[in-house]
């Protein structure tokens, strides 16, 4: 009986996600992936005019590519490949995550690391993980990488040159 009650209560928690899904997409206009080894977590940013809001839900991986298809297909999909990941596993879930319709590849690395130097070969050394990423990256897939965590002033073009289509760091914005 109670692994009844379980799939039952399962089956109604994959039900509201959907739901919730289709009511919060239609004002959504960016959507954010972010992976670990048996969850996907979809991080969905909404802006209004008065309002901005970020709503996290869980999703096995399984799960996920089965709602994709059918309730995002006008929604941009970004999803951040961890740097946790070696390098070649690293290309190769952006392979699969190309072949499964996604739209943007992110890298990350940079906040994991810690420089030795200090000055620009510091913000070089900070940078290297999310650059080796952009670059491999974006050597195996066709849709845009972009380059993150651990980007400053001086290594942001490096990132365009390593291959990224954009970059995005805390450290670039304009106050």
């Amino acid at each position: 009986m109670s692994k009844e009650l379980s799939r039952l209560s399962q089956v109604c928690r994959t039900l509201i996600k959907k739901m919730l899904l289709q009511l919060l997409l239609l004002r959504t206009r960016f959507v954010f992936l972010l992976w670990n080894q048996q969850h996907f977590w979809l991080l969905l940013k909404q802006e209004h005019r008065w309002w901005k809001s970020e709503i996290m839900i869980r999703f096995m991986i399984k799960e996920w590519f089965s709602l994709r298809i059918r309730i995002l297909p006008s929604v941009t999909l970004s999803v951040t490949v961890p740097h946790t990941l070696s390098l070649p596993d690293q290309v190769k879930l952006a392979e699969l995550l190309e072949q499964e319709g996604v739209d943007i590849i992110q890298t990350e690395g940079g906040k994991c690391s810690n420089p030795s130097k200090a000055g620009v070969l510091g913000l070089i050394e900070k940078a290297t993980p999310s650059l080796a990423a952009a670059y491999s990256i974006s050597r195996a897939v066709k849709i845009p990488v972009m380059c993150s965590s651990g980007l400053s002033a001086v290594t942001a073009p490096m990132a365009i040159t390593a291959g990224a289509a954009g970059v995005k760091s805390e450290a670039l914005q304009i106050h």
